[in-house]
């Protein structure tokens, strides 16, 4: 199940860790988020609550401005980078870069089709 955090509230991750505590479904989630920062404050919380299992996380971006830095991002393995279609398609080279940088870091890459109509 993904669960995609929206906005920038700081309360909500703990919030959404509970929940899925509560429900035993750390299994079977992955956290995504166009807001960044999510990701830092979900590690944090995770210490906080003393959480340990593999919490999963999608950077969505449908701007090329949004796609992490991941010479600085402390993604782990299999985390995920879904980038909007027309990213690809606009920006093809500078996309095709830096998905083979997210590689380097064992992220899987996945293309998102929003508004296809």
């Amino acid at each position: 199940m993904n669960i995609e955090l929206k906005g920038n509230h700081n309360a909500v991750v703990e919030k959404v860790f509970e929940l899925v505590d509560e429900l035993k479904m750390w299994d079977q989630i992955t956290v995504s988020s166009f807001h960044h920062p999510y990701y830092a404050q979900m590690e944090e919380a995770k210490r906080r609550m003393k959480i340990t299992e593999r919490i999963y996380f999608g950077f969505l971006a449908h701007k090329i401005e949004e796609i992490p830095d991941y010479s600085t991002v402390q993604c782990q393995d299999d985390d995920s980078l879904n980038l909007d279609i027309q990213l690809l398609t606009s920006h093809r080279h500078v996309i095709l870069e830096k998905i083979e940088k997210a590689k380097e870091k064992k992220t899987k890459n996945k293309i998102l089709f929003p508004n296809v109509g």
